[in-house]
């Protein structure tokens, strides 16, 4: 569900020695990135900026914001974002995540807004993932004291603030891809389906047709990232894969090809 209140912002970086080029414009799967990342965002919130001063980004239609202090990192790019927006609620993110998933957004928002915690970021039981993470504008003073003290290190700046991490399996959609090694490597596992929706639930997600990734290629997986994509929780869904009525519970397995239609409560039923 599209929330006003949330200001999301992907930082795109500069040059990577290790990928050869900027990483947000590598293409994987026939798109760049960054073009991935947004749309993972967009169910969440469509106040997206790109933190960078590379002119070739305004092409994916949001807004650029510079860097105030260069050279600081990510925890720079962290306080460009968070001198920049109205939102107390912001996402950030880096721009090497291609395989990152709106439920795993929705998941780390949600828990970040039933808390009080400043900062809520997305974690195996391993590794802590900074950039996929919720952060309060209220931070911005404790920012601007890392900056001028030189302490950039951002896994410190987290630890030291009020803080949760929210704990996944060791996911692939966590992943960050900082060379063409790994580019090379990726096994994503996720399946992108074509989705239809129709009646109280193309007005519920706002569209009546998307591209839609899922962490598993099944019928009931697909239910589940809807539910947390979409906080379908007191809605009932029937879904139709390649017009059969199929049940919630059904483990076949999808194809990108399927034609899948997710439909409101039948009537009487």
């Amino acid at each position: 569900m599209k929330e006003n209140s949330i200001t999301a912002y992907i930082l795109c970086g500069g040059k990577s020695s290790r990928m050869g080029t900027e990483k947000g414009l590598v293409t994987y799967e026939g798109k760049p990135f960054v073009e991935h990342i947004i749309e993972a965002v967009l169910p969440l919130t469509e106040n997206i900026f790109l933190v960078t001063d590379n002119l070739y980004y305004e092409e994916f239609g949001h807004p650029l914001i510079k860097d105030i202090h260069k050279d600081k990192g990510p925890l720079g790019g962290i306080h460009s974002a968070l001198s920049h927006t109205k939102s107390e609620t912001n996402i950030l993110l880096s721009c090497d995540i291609p395989l990152i998933m709106t439920a795993v957004l929705s998941e780390v928002l949600g828990d970040h807004q039933k808390s009080n915690h400043s900062i809520t970021v997305a974690a195996t039981k391993d590794d802590m993932h900074p950039l996929i993470g919720v952060y309060s504008k209220s931070l911005l003073p404790t920012l601007e004291k890392h900056i001028a003290e030189n302490k950039l290190k951002l896994t410190d700046f987290v630890e030291e603030s009020n803080h949760q991490l929210v704990i996944f399996d060791d996911l692939d959609a966590l992943s960050d891809i900082n060379s063409k090694k790994e580019l090379k490597n990726i096994h994503s596992g996720l399946l992108e389906v074509n989705l239809k929706y129709f009646g109280q639930i193309a007005e519920i997600t706002g569209k009546k047709e998307e591209k839609f990734r899922i962490a598993a290629p099944s019928v009931s997986q697909l239910l589940r990232d809807l539910k947390d994509t979409y906080n379908f929780s007191e809605t009932p869904l029937n879904i139709a894969v390649n017009k059969e009525i199929v049940h919630a519970t059904d483990d076949r397995e999808l194809k990108n090809t399927d034609d899948i239609a997710i439909l409101p409560p039948f009537a009487g039923g």
